[in-house]
């Protein structure tokens, strides 16, 4: 396993949801039902060239890095929580569901070749 694999495409799916979390804040989507919609497809399309960056051809192979990407991002609310001392983030139920979507939705990368991502955008 590539331990520096975890870390950056863990860094870079919550930075990636941050990011459209701010975009649909600036636009005024925020607490809208289209704002769930579009942080779920960030999240997707994300998740899923993470999981194709691996190149590999089973699931199962996938599940220990997603499973890896989803600790980080715990830990970088933690170390966002930690200074303020307000665990309050781990209350909300919409967090669990982000890490376990972080969990899952990379192990649909093997089913995806050409179809969510066209071919040769992420291959090199």
């Amino acid at each position: 396993m590539k331990f520096h694999l975890i870390l950056g495409w863990g860094i870079v799916i919550y930075a990636s949801v941050a990011l459209a979390w701010a975009a649909i804040g600036a636009y005024g989507f925020y607490g809208e039902p289209i704002s769930r919609i579009l942080e779920l497809v960030a999240l997707l399309f994300v998740c899923i060239l993470a999981g194709r960056s691996l190149k590999f051809r089973l699931w199962k192979d996938i599940l220990p890095y997603s499973i890896g990407w989803a600790f980080v991002a715990f830990l970088i609310d933690a170390f966002i929580c930690a200074p303020s001392g307000s665990w309050s983030v781990y209350q909300d139920v919409s967090t669990w569901v982000g890490y376990i979507l972080i969990i899952v939705l990379p192990l649909l990368a093997p089913y995806t070749k050409g179809k969510i991502i066209p071919h040769g955008l992420w291959e090199t």
